[in-house]
């Protein structure tokens, strides 16, 4: 989502499109057809410039933000899904769950400049601010891996006891925390990034975990599952305390907030025979 413009950018892959909602309008604006498979999608808007992943054609497509059109494709290994950018050196990381790569793409020339094998399947990619690694989920084996950005190499790898299959990953940099989450055993870890990456905390979360957003002002963490579960947590300090779940419509397993007005939007594939987004608000 773009706060200064108020956009969010949704995958709708079974239409192979991105779709433009106005938030402040409440409204589609626009279409952006022919993506084939299109599944992770990041707005970067110090670029002016919208990426996402086309697993169909095994490419990342980059967008123009301002005129929608298509500007470039690049190829990103065999499955690209999530997508994470290196705000120091501008490079995006891709990862890719079946060809077990994260791809490097340098955003000035649009160009594919490294391949890295993290050693298993690569779940979510992160970019943390305060060390300015991106870390990898390493999913069948239980890691997180730190990449240095500026020479695209795999600095370190920590062990995640407790998580069975860890595919989503949201950092938290002010408090110095990664937010883990792990399908094969629905949990959520929370992370030590300040001391030798520890694991603090393990919690129940709804049945196959997947996308995590967090509403910075209310420092309420939110996952997103596929069983259409959404569990929520109040981080407190370098912990955090369960506020509980919520069923909210089967495969409701995308979300991303609004750090203006704390409104969550959940782009809902199929709803009555219908792709639908929904909107809410937790009080």
């Amino acid at each position: 989502m773009t706060q200064q413009r108020g956009l969010l950018f949704i995958a709708h892959l079974g239409a192979s499109t991105v779709s433009v909602f106005d938030t402040r309008a409440g409204r589609i604006v626009t279409d952006i057809p022919g993506i084939a498979g299109v599944h992770g999608v990041l707005v970067i808007p110090q670029q002016g410039r919208v990426y996402a992943g086309a697993s169909d054609t095994n490419q990342v497509v980059v967008i123009d933000e301002q005129t929608w059109h298509r500007i470039a494709t690049v190829p990103a290994g065999v499955y690209p899904d999530g997508i994470a950018y290196d705000l120091v050196h501008h490079r995006l990381f891709v990862s890719d769950e079946a060809g077990q790569t994260e791809t490097v793409i340098d955003t000035a020339i649009n160009q594919r400049i490294a391949t890295i094998p993290p050693g298993g399947e690569a779940g979510n990619s992160q970019y943390d601010p305060v060390s300015g690694h991106i870390f990898v989920d390493v999913q069948t084996q239980n890691q997180l891996v730190a990449i240095d950005p500026a020479t695209n190499q795999i600095i370190a790898r920590s062990a995640l006891p407790g998580c069975q299959h860890d595919h989503s990953l949201l950092m938290e940099g002010n408090a110095r925390m990664a937010f883990v989450t792990c399908d094969g055993n629905n949990v959520l870890l929370v992370v030590d990034l300040a001391h030798a990456m520890h694991v603090l905390s393990v919690q129940p979360v709804g049945e196959t975990p997947d996308v995590l957003a967090e509403d910075t002002d209310r420092r309420l963490l939110y996952v997103a599952c596929e069983s259409g579960i959404l569990s929520v947590f109040q981080e407190q300090g370098r912990s955090v305390r369960k506020i509980g779940d919520q069923f909210l419509a089967a495969e409701a397993h995308s979300i991303a907030v609004d750090q203006q007005t704390h409104r969550l939007y959940f782009p809902l594939e199929d709803l009555g025979g219908r792709p639908v987004l929904r909107v809410a608000m937790f009080l």
